[in-house]
């Protein structure tokens, strides 16, 4: 069967034709209702076909929930760039440096965007997803977050797609190590800011998983002078450590492939990874890619050969965050996923802990609303926003 052409993406701040025609990572959904291979393809998973069930799990834009999407190439990396979604005021500063990127005087044009960058100073929620997800797993999260906020001048958000996830393309994308996914996030903020220094705005950083874990590595980097917050949603050093082992069967029990988007949404909600039906929607999409040889859907990130990374991303993440001098706030899905040096450091009130009930592992997924109240009222708590 021919395959349709690509859909044209939506257009937004920074976003070029030639760059999605050369990087479109998600193809448009195969109509199979007459196909014999309308199962996952890996055939280790039968759900039942159920087209009308199929026709309500279509993909969800990602402009329900962000202002504006670009993609940021820092000085130092080479490729198309890092996916980057935004709301708040981050995105007239978006806004101001594509502008002038397209200026043929390029004195002009740096000065006109270090000096938006210096004169912003609302304070600055940055996001880091989870090994295999994407930014748009923040999706729900900043919708009610946005809507509790005292006022919509009171943050703005950053969300990002890490190297080798997403639509971030760049060079030597396979290297999630901690120190470079560290330097990938300083020099996100140095591209868009100018420098880091105390003109930056109030940051806050905030990550799930694997993204929790950096997250605490970039703060514990020193090199964000105006950092005032860090929010970590469910890793825990002692349980991330005893879970490793056990991660590659995990791994390799999912499939491989699928032969619709809605298919691995359907697979997503069925066994559980996002309780949320319009988050996973939204989410799950950016999380797989077209592979034009197999004519099928296949993740986005081999998480299996990241392996040699895992332990960089939790081994001392308990220490390292309780020494961060600033207000923290872990996040988790259940109390008991507490490690022992976390435990006496609640008890002497280190850090604040919040559980959320009646969710899984992606927990800002699971209760986007819930969590996004946690946020605003440790942002307030704190004085971060007012």
């Amino acid at each position: 069967m021919s395959r349709p052409p690509p859909l044209k993406p939506i257009r937004s701040v920074g976003e070029s034709e030639s760059n999605f025609s050369k990087h479109s990572l998600l193809q448009p959904i195969i109509e199979e209702k007459n196909s014999r291979n309308n199962s996952f393809a890996s055939g280790t998973h039968f759900l039942a076909e159920d087209n009308q069930r199929l026709s309500e799990l279509s993909p969800l834009p990602w402009n329900d929930y962000f202002r504006t999407r670009t993609l940021v190439l820092p000085e130092n990396c080479k490729g198309i760039g890092f996916r980057v979604y935004a709301t708040g005021s981050l995105t007239e500063l978006l806004l101001a440096q594509s502008t002038v990127s397209s200026q043929t005087d390029e004195t002009s044009s740096l000065y006109t965007s270090h000096r938006a960058a210096s004169s912003f100073k609302q304070p600055l929620l940055m996001l880091f997803h989870g090994g295999g997800y994407s930014a748009l797993s923040f999706g729900l999260l900043v919708k009610y977050l946005v809507q509790k906020l005292p006022n919509p001048e009171s943050l703005s958000v950053l969300a990002f797609d890490a190297r080798g996830h997403g639509e971030t393309d760049v060079e030597n994308e396979q290297n999630l190590s901690a120190e470079q996914q560290v330097q990938d996030a300083l020099d996100l903020l140095k591209s868009i800011f100018g420098k880091l220094d105390s003109d930056l705005p109030p940051i806050v950083l905030a990550g799930h998983s694997m993204g929790g874990a950096i997250a605490v590595r970039v703060g514990a980097s020193g090199q964000i002078p105006t950092l005032c917050g860090l929010i970590v949603i469910d890793v825990v050093e002692g349980t991330a450590m005893a879970s490793l082992p056990h991660m590659q069967t995990v791994l390799m029990k999912r499939p491989k492939s699928f032969s619709s988007v809605e298919k691995a949404i359907l697979y997503s909600l069925e066994t559980g990874q996002t309780k949320s039906r319009e988050s996973c929607r939204l989410s799950l999409p950016s999380q797989l890619r077209w592979n034009e040889d197999e004519k099928c859907y296949s993740w986005r990130t081999n998480l299996e050969e990241s392996e040699c990374y895992w332990k960089s991303w939790f081994e001392n993440l308990s220490p390292t965050f309780l020494k961060i001098a600033v207000p923290k706030l872990l996040i988790l899905a259940g109390q008991d996923r507490l490690d022992k040096p976390l435990t006496i450091a609640q008890m002497q009130g280190q850090f604040q802990l919040s559980v959320v009930r009646d969710s899984g592992h992606n927990l800002h997924e699971d209760q986007p609303e819930g969590t996004a109240q946690i946020f605003v009222e440790f942002l307030r708590r704190h004085s971060i926003i007012n």
